[in-house]
């Protein structure tokens, strides 16, 4: 008797966030055919393949993206500094919004 063999598919995607709007979308799939009693390890092995894939292209892309020349790392920093500014306002206009809720 033949042993039984199941296809196993598994996939991974993260988004990273590169702007104030932009993000970079990474995507692995993989798949394999196993032995009924194997589908489990095999599964785990193909997730883990995927993740391990998926953050070795995002740190690729962050390293190869970086900001290299004085000038491209004063805008970062500009930028940075920026966000940081919103994000801390708007933080404390959510915090205000809970107050007035409660009151």
């Amino acid at each position: 008797m033949a042993k039984k063999t199941i296809e196993i598919t598994r996939s991974y995607s993260q988004k990273i966030k590169i702007g104030e709007y932009l993000t970079a979308d990474f995507f692995m799939s993989a798949k394999t055919e196993a032995a009924e009693n194997e589908v489990e390890e095999k599964s785990k092995e193909l997730d883990k393949l995927c993740q391990a894939e998926v953050k070795k292209s995002i740190e690729e892309y962050i390293e190869a993206n970086k900001p290299k020349t004085p000038d491209q790392i004063a805008e970062v920093e500009k930028w940075n500094e920026h966000y940081k500014l919103i994000s801390e306002t708007e933080e404390i206009e959510r915090e205000e919004e809970k107050v007035a809720e409660n009151n």
